[in-house]
């Protein structure tokens, strides 16, 4: 098997082994002794391919959840600079999950965002847009990096739950050959 391995975008990148697949079983297995320590060492491959997608599957879908929240503070953003002056904006807002509240908002000079570890800082509206774009794209490209590391995983996963199979049956065919003669 080949040592290359796929390097993730992200800062936590895991280091993939890549699946090589296997052309010629014959010329990998010398002998049927073999055999066991091969599909061993396969099984241990797939079960980390395994265990990694469910770990990248997670995050993504934890940023697919986040999207949604950063796309909705960015409307708000844009619903409280498009407020006329003189007219106080009455809004429901959301406090928590299942909670929410009426309020009447004068023009604000600033808002507040929670930038995550329970904290909230105040911004300008310039300054909230432009954070919360940067926010944006870097999740979009984040899911997008996440989407692709997901692909690679499945594709190595088959490759060696293939070279398994393939495996296990000249096993079973070099045990049946040895068993007539």
């Amino acid at each position: 098997m080949s040592e290359e391995t796929k390097a993730d975008v992200s800062s936590d990148a895991i280091p993939i082994p890549r699946a090589e697949f296997i052309e010629d079983v014959e010329k990998v297995v010398s002998d049927i002794t073999e055999l066991p320590g091969l599909l061993q060492k396969l099984d241990s491959n797939h079960r980390l391919y395994k265990q990694i997608e469910a770990d990248v599957a997670a995050r993504r879908d934890a940023m697919q959840m986040k999207i949604p929240q950063i796309q909705k503070a960015l409307a708000m953003l844009d619903l409280l600079d498009q407020q006329e002056k003189d007219k106080p904006l009455d809004t429901h807002f959301e406090i928590s999950d299942t909670v929410y509240a009426n309020a009447s908002v004068e023009k604000p000079e600033h808002v507040c965002l929670w930038i995550g570890a329970g904290v909230l800082l105040q911004y300008k509206f310039e300054e909230a847009h432009e954070l919360l774009r940067k926010n944006l794209k870097t999740a979009h490209e984040k899911l997008a990096s996440l989407e692709e590391t997901l692909d690679f995983l499945k594709e190595q996963a088959i490759t060696t739950e293939v070279n398994m199979s393939r495996l296990y049956n000249y096993q079973v065919q070099l045990r049946r050959q040895s068993q007539l003669r």
